[in-house]
């Protein structure tokens, strides 16, 4: 069904409004509705297709009933049951998961069908990290509670956990379907249900919906530009990233994603920072790999330019005058202001590629690769014999993740290509 699926089974025009307010009614208190197969409305985010059969089929055949037919023995089981569910309700609570996980199961052990002892048991499987278990008590939970929104919920985080995407999602839209209280919670792992299913525009389309909740959520803002990102929308995501950095400083995956992005546009300066940033918190994080990819083709990007030779028979004076300023910036080292001296719009006035080539350099040694790209391939596409501008421009495209681009380039040289520069180009480390 594609991206009809979180709308019900017709692609319908809804505004965007907060999901408790789409009844199209005026009853803000409602949640929105749209026909399913049948005519029959249905909430939003609880397509037919989930029954939540996918998760029903994997209860266990239910255990054999005591034998046990002694009333008074009975009782004592009872008895006994009841205790130990409340010592493990107080361990609970008291976050000693360990010692409650004994109680439980002593409770389930001699009396089964507490489906309460069930959802708490796996409830503290799930908090020490035992997510198998925490599944499979929840689903004897299932068992007598098949309409409790919270075993659903519960179900969601499990099959996060597991791995279990399409789970995941099922016992989300389940669990909203039952209008859970935590609606905002269930959006958060719905979306991040999606966005592991590579199904980033359903996944913006759900963090969307959920930043209209609170517009303060760091979760919502960091997997809205992780999806965007996925998508290749830039701007917007840089946007959101920005947003969740300033909601939790030290949000490291937000600062890492960052970089990466600011890698693909090619501000590079930029990029290395945000990847300082995350390695100050945790110097082992895998963006040292980016820090040091970035390094080593900036480091070659300088040898190769340093070799360019300057070309001097240009026949507009105008010209030869701000090629000499952009020079004499660049012996100083003043690279920023070389760059503007060959800005776009005096190359546009001027209409001398050499120009574009020498902005094209100029922008490289700013670490704005971005620019590098657009006034070289300027240049590339009225000189496309100029290897060394091939060169540059294969770098360029190695910088900023374009692989096929940079190896097409870096083929139509026609001398042997420097081998640390095709290394450099196979080492471009996946986002």
């Amino acid at each position: 069904m594609g991206r009809s699926r979180l709308r019900g089974r017709r692609r319908r025009r809804v505004k965007k409004v907060l999901p408790s307010q789409r009844n199209g009614n005026g009853d803000k208190n409602a949640v929105e509705k749209v026909p399913g197969p049948d005519g029959k409305l249905i909430p939003r985010y609880s397509a037919t297709e989930y029954s939540g059969s996918k998760i029903v089929q994997l209860i266990p055949a239910e255990k054999p009933k005591s034998s046990v037919s002694d009333p008074e023995l009975m009782e004592h089981q009872r008895s006994l049951a009841i205790e130990c569910f409340q010592q493990g309700f107080i361990l609970l609570e008291a976050k000693r998961y360990e010692e409650a996980i004994d109680k439980y199961n002593v409770s389930l052990a001699v009396y089964p069908d507490q489906p309460e002892a069930y959802y708490n048991l796996a409830v503290c499987y799930r908090r020490v990290g035992n997510y198998a278990k925490a599944r499979d008590a929840a689903l004897e939970c299932l068992r007598m509670w098949k309409t409790r929104a919270s075993v659903w919920s519960l179900f969601a985080t499990v099959f996060l956990e597991l791995k279990k995407y399409k789970e995941a999602e099922e016992a989300c839209c389940m669990a909203l379907q039952l209008k859970a209280k935590n609606e905002k919670f269930l959006l958060d792992n719905l979306g991040k249900a999606l966005w592991a299913q590579q199904r980033y525009r359903e996944a913006c389309e759900v963090f969307e919906d959920r930043l209209k909740f609170e517009d303060d959520s760091t979760t919502a803002h960091y997997y809205l530009g992780n999806n965007l990102l996925a998508s290749k929308d830039f701007q917007p995501a840089e946007i959101h990233l920005r947003k969740a950095i300033d909601l939790s400083p030290r949000h490291k995956e937000a600062w890492y994603l960052l970089g990466t992005l600011l890698c693909s546009r090619g501000v590079i300066s930029e990029a290395q920072g945000a990847f300082d940033t995350v390695l100050q918190m945790d110097p082992k994080h895998s963006s040292s790999q980016w820090k040091e990819f970035t390094v080593s083709v900036d480091k070659k990007v300088r040898d190769v330019v340093a070799g360019f030779k300057r070309e001097y028979r240009i026949p507009e004076s105008s010209v030869e005058a701000y090629l000499q300023l952009c020079w004499k910036l660049i012996d100083e080292n003043k690279y920023s202001e070389a760059k503007e001296t060959l800005s776009t719009g005096s190359i546009a006035n001027l209409g001398n590629d050499l120009m574009a080539k020498w902005r094209g350099i100029a922008c490289a040694l700013c670490l704005d690769y971005d620019g590098t790209i657009a006034a070289l391939e300027r240049f590339h596409d009225k000189s496309p014999e100029d290897d060394e501008i091939k060169l540059l421009l294969g770098l360029a495209y190695i910088i900023t993740c374009r692989k096929s681009d940079a190896f097409t380039m870096l083929r139509k040289i026609e001398v042997e290509v420097d081998p640390e520069i095709a290394a450099l180009a196979k080492k471009i480390p996946l986002k």
